[in-house]
């Protein structure tokens, strides 16, 4: 006999399932953004980006707001903008709304043009990773730079506390000011330039995607038909693995677009479009 009880599905999480760990910038208002995260050598490891709401000021976005939210210098880099990582010991045994997190770097202060800059105003993106050339895993990340700066980059760390920075993909220049996506797959390290100069920290103009397996030799592979053959296509917004498939999806003048790949084979791999809107 047919059972016609109509069961429902577990629900999703909901808010009672959370406990917040930290508040108000972890004690630093000017950390707007928990901008990255990943689990690494038995704690969280987090990356800040400062003072957002400061930096849209001064972009062309302002110029829709007649009445701005927070309070800013005239200079935006009056403040502190050196981009934070902090870690969290899920085992601290302390007290207070803070408890737990650490301080562990600060973005350097850089000087060109006799400007004086933070390196970095954030860490978009942080993953673990393993080369071929490397006995153990090591914490990537991709930064966010100044537009007047140097540039972004990629810097990995064994121990959180020293970190080197990783050669990046040829063509890659002082316009490009930010990247996001760092995405293990299949023994390769997958990223994507996010943002260039100019008021557009999330387009880059170049639907690029590179790979590698030895991060710090520097070969790195164009591993997509340009775009995906599509100049619409102004750029990379995410990707992720999924079984046996990379996606992609794209940030596309007249909507978005979403491809796969098995990432197998030389370079450039065999995509399929998922999506196109």
């Amino acid at each position: 006999m047919l059972d016609h009880t109509v069961r429902t599905a577990k629900s999703g999480l909901s808010a009672e399932d959370f406990t917040r760990i930290g508040r108000n910038g972890l004690g630093d208002q000017l950390n707007a953004y928990p901008h990255s995260m990943a689990w690494f050598n038995d704690r969280l490891f987090l990356g800040t980006t400062r003072s957002n709401l400061c930096l849209f000021r001064v972009s062309a976005i302002k110029k829709n707001v007649e009445t701005w939210p927070v309070e800013c210098p005239d200079y935006v880099y009056d403040q502190d903008m050196r981009a934070q990582i902090w870690t969290y010991d899920p085992h601290h045994g302390g007290t207070g709304e803070n408890a737990g997190w650490e301080l562990k770097a600060r973005a350097p202060w850089i000087y060109p043009d006799d400007e004086k800059l933070p390196s970095e105003l954030g860490y978009r993106g942080m993953c673990v990773f393993k080369s071929k050339a490397d006995t153990q895993e090591h914490l990537y990340i991709s930064t966010y730079s100044p537009a007047r700066g140097y540039g972004t980059r990629i810097i990995r760390t064994l121990d959180g506390s020293e970190y080197e920075s990783v050669p990046l993909p040829e063509g890659f220049d002082r316009s490009i000011v930010t990247l996001r996506l760092l995405i293990p797959f299949k023994g390769r390290l997958f990223t994507s330039p996010t943002g260039a100069g100019k008021g557009n920290p999330n387009v880059s103009g170049n639907a690029l995607i590179y790979a590698t397996d030895d991060p710090m030799s520097g070969n790195w592979e164009l591993v997509n038909p340009p775009a995906f053959g599509d100049p619409r296509n102004v750029g990379v917004f995410e990707m992720q693995a999924c079984g046996d498939y990379l996606y992609a999806g794209t940030a596309n003048i007249s909507g978005y677009q979403v491809w796969r790949t098995k990432a197998e084979g030389p370079a450039p791999y065999k995509w399929e479009a998922v999506v196109l809107e």
